[in-house]
């Protein structure tokens, strides 16, 4: 009987340490190279949850990137990232793609956890395993928070590094009514 209480107990611990298994407690880290002063972006890692939190400002639309890192001490462990965007471009959003890139190939977004929290953004597409695309009927206008979650799947154990790059995109009404704006001042330049 103690036998089997003895080999009963050696079978919990490994399966605990199985499951306790993840991102290592104070790897991560989380910088975006352009915002080196974090002027625009928070960022925070609950390693118990293994959830990523996000908040920034995006005052441009060009790309936004983000570089992760961290070690995992076990296979197949993923984390979710969530995200609160606010819009301070003064260009209304009809989409919004996150693009994950991996050195080593082998990191991916986790195919149905992708989701937009309130109106903005419904529709989600996987074109690939390594984008994520927003969209939906209820564009994101300036000022407006825009706010989504997803996960990332790191298939080995060991250290990592990512890319996550973000790239709201334009509603085609506002690039018409910018270009309008330009041609006119430029028009009232040559006068």
């Amino acid at each position: 009987m103690r036998r089997c209480v003895a080999i009963l107990g050696v079978v919990l611990v490994i399966c605990c340490k199985v499951t306790l298994g993840g991102i290592v407690d104070g790897s991560f880290d989380c910088n975006f190279p352009g915002d080196p002063h974090m002027y625009r972006h928070e960022w925070s890692f609950n390693y118990g949850l293994a959830e990523l939190t996000i908040i920034e400002t995006l005052e441009d639309l060009g790309p936004d990137v983000g570089e992760l890192s961290g070690e995992t001490d076990a296979d197949s462990t993923s984390f979710t990232v969530l995200k609160k965007i606010t819009n301070s471009t003064a260009i209304t959003w009809s989409e919004y793609t996150l693009t994950l890139y991996d050195p080593s190939g082998e990191a991916s977004f986790v195919n149905g956890s992708a989701s937009a929290v309130g109106t903005n953004f419904q529709t989600v597409v996987y074109p690939d395993a390594t984008t994520i695309e927003f969209s939906g009927d209820d564009a994101v206008q300036d000022h407006q928070l825009l706010q989504l979650q997803f996960d990332i799947l790191l298939p080995t154990a060991g250290t990592f590094e990512l890319t996550l790059t973000q790239n709201p995109v334009p509603e085609p009404a506002t690039i018409g009514l910018l270009g309008l704006g330009i041609l006119m001042l430029r028009r009232r330049g040559r006068k």
